[in-house]
């Protein structure tokens, strides 16, 4: 291990080293994950040892660290920084052959690191799970297809699970029935939750206020930091897309902050499969720069230039996120300090239906599956309800956290391709329903593009209607947006396939129809001259 006696100041590259993706031993500083918050001894020793060890570094030395990784980038990558940013959905498409040529890279990566306790463990306990190739493909997905990277990052995730779960449960998929009673109390408390809304991008939002953060005990808080983070690691949509950090901080000076809290905090997220690509600190507080260069530092290069601060008050915080293209009435935080709470329970109560199912459905697989994921022959039962991946926050593609699960029930003797059940839509999604989905950005969107080529629908012919729907759809889902129609029993939405998203546009245009004849008739009466009957007149 790395001695943690430095000075931030004299030597910022060798802490970047430390704590960042780009070194080549990619060790982190073994902190005890036994510190008790709750102690108040336990803890003032820790601050006062971490202050000896480390002070934070300067705003010009974290100026001058970002702008040594940025002129390290080209001009390409610079430009998708400020993309993932700003909330611009640019996500192309994943070459097949290049993915199998980099999972092999991987495996030769992870060979050739000398010293991985954990991992030949987990590897000697299940091979199918650790060499599966979803699996895998979250750590490739994690560092950008990086294999020299996703390796490192491989094994130290099976270090760290095995310090925060124990041995026994290196191959095991954690659910809530993993976690402790104070694990869950901090899920429960809501201080960390997805927004129920994705941002611009079609991106999940991953939201942090720390004034309201209540643990027993740092292990408590990284469990549930770790149980939060990986149901969205496991979403596809989330693995390629990123996800996107927004961190609250008013009313908390930086002097009450647990700087060993921060190391462990980076080092958990530089362990996970999970990419941040964007990460907005909102603050009120000047001493919170601090905490913010402290955590910056800690960053790998990719993350700490998507990095973004913003100091406001608690009644502009709310526009301020809004040009980075998240919704302000997703945030969980009111106005007056208090916590929105209602999707975060949803979220909860979601998660433990999905992780039912889950169990089911391996109780009624005559074979044990250890994976991450179900297989395929548990996946196909009939009459049945499997969840694939458990995603934070909304379903699987994001939710906002998504919750992603298979819905496999079907109506047919055939059992239909498996569907992943999103908690809830993306501002760029086309809503089905009733009420007021009408007032989704995306069905309001939708209707723009009808009343623009209104004129030529009506005067088309058949197939030409056909083709004029067609690129309506085309035009929404270009946008990140998809057709999302209710669940059954009303626990989530799923994506319609193309044919029901065209009927849907050209259902739209004929149940506009009315309306706008009534708008017709209603202008022409107004237009024709009126009779007026003189009721004075006498014989």
């Amino acid at each position: 291990q790395h001695s943690l006696t430095m000075d931030f100041g004299a030597n910022m590259d060798e802490f970047a080293d430390l704590f960042g993706e780009t070194n080549e031993s990619f060790s982190f500083p073994m902190l005890p994950l036994s510190s008790t918050v709750g102690c108040a001894e336990t803890h003032s020793h820790s601050q006062e040892h971490l202050g000896t060890m480390f002070r934070p570094p300067s705003q010009a030395e974290v100026d001058s660290l970002v702008a040594r990784d940025m002129n390290a980038l080209s001009s390409k990558d610079r430009e998708q920084i400020l993309h993932d940013i700003h909330g611009i959905a640019d996500f192309p498409d994943e070459d097949p052959h290049l993915l199998q040529a980099k999972l092999d890279e991987l495996d030769a990566a992870i060979n050739a690191i000398p010293q991985k306790s954990a991992y030949d463990r987990a590897l000697a306990a299940s091979e199918s799970y650790v060499k599966d190739r979803s699996f895998r493909l979250k750590f490739l997905r994690a560092d950008r297809l990086d294999p020299q990277r996703a390796g490192r990052r491989m094994v130290n995730f099976f270090e760290y699970k095995k310090e925060l779960f124990g041995p026994d449960k290196l191959v095991k998929h954690i659910m809530m029935d993993d976690l402790n009673y104070d694990d869950m109390a901090v899920i429960q408390n809501g201080h960390m939750q997805f927004l129920p809304e994705r941002d611009m991008a079609g991106r999940v939002i991953f939201c942090n206020i720390q004034s309201l953060q209540r643990c027993a005990s740092d292990a408590n808080l990284l469990r549930a930091v770790y149980y939060m983070l990986m149901t969205q690691a496991d979403d596809e949509d989330s693995q390629k897309k990123g996800v996107v950090g927004v961190l609250y901080n008013f009313s908390l000076m930086a002097e009450r902050l647990d700087y060993a809290k921060i190391l462990q905090s980076v080092r958990l997220r530089n362990c996970l499969p999970i990419r941040f690509v964007a990460m907005h600190y909102c603050f009120n507080h000047p001493s919170f720069v601090d905490f913010i260069n402290y955590e910056r530092s800690a960053f790998d290069e990719h993350t700490r230039a998507r990095c973004r601060a913003h100091q406001v008050s608690a009644t502009d915080f709310h526009s301020e996120l809004v040009s980075f293209g998240i919704a302000s009435r997703s945030i969980p935080a009111s106005l007056i300090g208090g916590l929105k709470s209602k999707s975060h329970q949803d979220w909860i109560y979601m998660r433990r239906k999905i992780e039912g199912n889950q169990k089911l459905s391996s109780r009624a697989t005559p074979t044990t599956v250890v994976a991450a994921v179900p297989t395929r022959a548990a996946a196909v039962q009939p009459k049945m309800n499997v969840v694939k991946s458990i995603n934070v926050a909304t379903s699987r593609k994001g939710q906002p956290n998504v919750i992603e699960n298979i819905d496999t029930s079907s109506d047919s003797e055939k059992s239909p391709p498996a569907r992943k059940i999103y908690a809830s839509p993306s501002p760029g999604d086309v809503l089905f329903g009733r009420g007021k989905v009408k007032e989704h950005p995306g069905n309001v969107r939708l209707h723009q593009l009808i009343e623009k080529r209104r004129s030529r629908y009506e005067v088309a012919e058949k197939w030409e209607k056909t083709v004029i729907a067609e690129e309506i759809v085309a035009i929404i889902k270009e946008c990140s947006g998809r057709f999302l129609r209710p669940t059954v029993n009303g626990d989530g939405w799923v994506e319609v396939d193309k044919e029901i998203a065209r009927e849907k546009v050209s259902h739209t245009f004929r149940s506009r129809r009315p309306k706008l004849q009534k708008r017709r008739r209603m202008a022409a009466a107004q237009a024709k001259p009126k009779l007026f009957l003189n009721t004075n007149f006498r014989y």
